[in-house]
């Protein structure tokens, strides 16, 4: 059972995402590896260049050209890193390696953090999550159950499948069943923002059925009409 408060917790973190059914193999291309980063040409900011390679790989990127200015800003998608460059006059061949927390070794006019998209997608699905389901919990949610864990992952899957690019449908059948799950899911949390919290799940509510009217109110058809 998950465990929170949420939010600001996770309905499900990126630690766990392997345990409820996506695969390690998928995850693991979004993992913040040290890489390192090499000046290819020499200068101030407007003309000092450099390229990169992931640490132990032989091959450096192609060159990419600073912006002149007193500092100088980039995002190297591939690394999971914005990078910021101080007004400086970069040596040739400098090298500049980031660890897996964004410390810098090389040089203090290199600075770097890196960002993690499964944990942007594990907080922006609970976000969804959570405003699916905001007429019948009460937030933070203090625990909840597999069930919600597991739809939650299906969802993030897809939120991370769609930001690397999808195959062709000939290519990768197997991606339809990502996004049928992931609908799922989604009807998952919708059904209880219309129904009301299951019994695995506890809120910050003062009312065992939560904030609001746990069903839509009903009545029998009309007869002798």
């Amino acid at each position: 059972m998950g465990t929170g408060p949420v939010p600001p917790g996770l309905l499900v973190t990126p630690a766990l995402l392997s345990r409820y059914n996506v695969p390690s193999l998928f995850l693991g291309q979004f993992e913040p590896r040290p890489f390192s980063i090499q000046i290819s040409t020499a200068g101030a900011l407007g003309v000092m260049a450099f390229t990169w390679q992931w640490v132990g790989d032989t091959n450096w990127s192609a060159p990419i050209v600073s912006d002149a200015g007193s500092s100088w800003s980039y995002t190297l998608d591939d690394t999971f890193a914005d990078l910021t460059f101080a007004a400086h006059v970069y040596t040739l061949n400098a090298v500049y390696t980031i660890d897996r927390n964004g410390v810098v070794t090389g040089g203090a006019e290199v600075t770097a953090a890196r960002f993690d998209l499964r944990q942007n997608a594990c907080s922006a699905v609970t976000t969804e999550a959570m405003q699916l389901m905001r007429d019948a919990i009460h937030p933070p949610l203090q625990s909840w159950g597999d069930d919600a864990t597991t739809h939650a992952a299906a969802w993030v899957y897809e939120v991370l499948k769609r930001g690397r690019g999808l195959a062709p449908v000939e290519a990768a059948p197997g991606d339809a069943n990502v996004f049928t799950a992931a609908d799922e899911a989604k009807k998952f949390f919708a059904s209880i923002g219309e129904k009301g919290k299951p019994d695995s799940m506890v809120d910050t509510s003062t009312t065992v059925d939560g904030p609001l009217i746990p069903v839509y109110p009903y009545g029998d058809h009309p007869r002798g009409w």
